[in-house]
């Protein structure tokens, strides 16, 4: 991996809650299987994680590389939500999301298929977005600009854009907390470090995670799935 900070490294898949960051569910990648394709290796990370989840009502946010729409079929069989940012050049990606080029200002361009909502939308850059547990609803939001008179403008913005935001970042915060109790000698091995990394060291701060969590984890059904290294 020559563009991350550690070019060798174990890369796991993990599942966490958006609010504490406690980590429900994690699997270690041991590589591919049956020569399979990258898309349905995706499908299963995320099935797999989701197991014990399904018939709960949750709600699982995830980026570009594990969202398509079959997945999101899968999820909604199974009475589990699902929002993630996708990637238009995606097979299984409908042709108007392809062909969506909003520029930045103008509405969201919306798509509806079945249960599923597409959202193409442009601040910066283009966004696509797919979820079935939002509507295309938006909200007033007051962003920096210097042509305006007063240095602000105001744009439209997609209201599920802003929950993907949100929520996403569960992963992100797990991690964060395990690298506060993280102390590792640097003669380990990575799979000496990966395993001490999620059984051993931060123990302590995962069993205080799991007890606030116990208190809102059933009126808190958001969770967060990503690739860590």
């Amino acid at each position: 991996m020559p563009n991350k900070p550690h070019k060798r490294s174990i890369k796991s898949w993990s599942l966490a809650d958006s609010m504490t960051g406690y980590m429900w569910n994690w699997h270690v990648y041991t590589g591919r299987q049956d020569g399979g394709r990258a898309s349905s290796l995706m499908y299963e990370v995320v099935t797999s994680l989701c197991q014990n989840l399904y018939g709960m009502g949750h709600h699982v946010y995830m980026d570009n590389f594990f969202t398509s729409p079959s997945l999101f079929q899968e999820q909604s069989e199974n009475q589990t939500g699902a929002c993630g940012t996708l990637r238009a050049s995606k097979l299984d990606a409908p042709q108007p999301v392809k062909d969506a080029k909003p520029k930045a200002g103008d509405d969201p361009h919306l798509c509806k298929n079945n249960e599923f909502l597409y959202i193409t939308w442009t601040d910066k850059r283009k966004v696509n977005l797919l979820t079935s547990i939002h509507n295309g609803s938006c909200f007033l939001k007051r962003v920096r600009s210097w042509a305006s008179q007063n240095r602000l403008r105001e744009v439209r913005k997609p209201k599920a854009v802003q929950l993907y935001s949100q929520h996403v970042g569960g992963v992100d915060q797990a991690d964060k907390q395990l690298k506060y109790f993280l102390v590792l000698h640097r003669c380990l091995n990575d799979y000496e470090r990966q395993g001490r990394a999620r059984s051993g060291c931060p123990l302590a701060i995962l069993e205080c995670l799991a007890r606030l969590t116990a208190r809102h984890f059933s009126d808190n059904p958001e969770l967060a799935v990503t690739r860590t290294w």
